[in-house]
């Protein structure tokens, strides 16, 4: 399945692909959890859209698709070079519905990894994630994160939702961890 998939830096015009992608997932992973009219609804889009529009203008994030063919089937979006501390942000790791369990997130982990190689002083992963969203709290325990309370996140809707952050300590450990698993 991995043989079709192909991976390439988002561009500005990819803006309201990206929105959607993401509110598919966030539809997929807390539908239960937020307003169902508010994930659907056009201000959802808009402020999704802006989102992306700037994240892709200010070109500090590394935005990464995963594509079957022209259809996009997976996002990642993290910082291009760590902080002063060493730290590099992972803000969005998403794949849709009916594409989960195949490699995508693993792939896009390592690429992002791959990418942060050699870059001075990256030594540290990190990011959040809803406390409810057992899927991925599981996916990233498993590649070996470690959780610990983070705040809490307000959605558009108005729902707040806890956070938990979850980091890597040791790059270089945690790819070649995710090496053996793909091989």
């Amino acid at each position: 399945m991995m043989d079709n998939i192909k991976f390439r830096e988002a561009v500005l015009a990819d803006a309201r692909t990206l929105a959607e992608m993401h509110l598919a997932s966030w539809r997929h992973c807390y539908g239960h959890l937020l307003c169902k009219q508010w994930l659907d609804s056009p201000a959802a889009q808009t402020e999704r859209i802006q989102y992306w529009e700037h994240a892709l203008r200010t070109g500090k994030k590394r935005i990464e698709l995963a594509m079957c063919g022209d259809r996009p089937i997976a996002l990642s979006e993290a910082d291009r070079v760590p902080d002063a501390d060493g730290e590099a942000f992972l803000d969005n790791l998403h794949v849709l519905p009916g594409w989960q369990g195949q490699g995508l997130g693993q792939a896009l982990l390592v690429r992002l990894l791959d990418a942060l190689h050699g870059k001075t002083g990256a030594r540290t992963l990190a990011l959040t994630v809803v406390e409810d969203n057992q899927p991925a709290r599981g996916f990233y325990r498993a590649k070996g994160g470690h959780e610990k309370a983070e705040g809490v996140h307000r959605y558009g809707d108005g729902s707040v939702l806890t956070l938990l952050r979850v980091e890597w300590r040791d790059l270089p450990v945690l790819r070649a961890d995710l090496a053996r698993a793909a091989a």
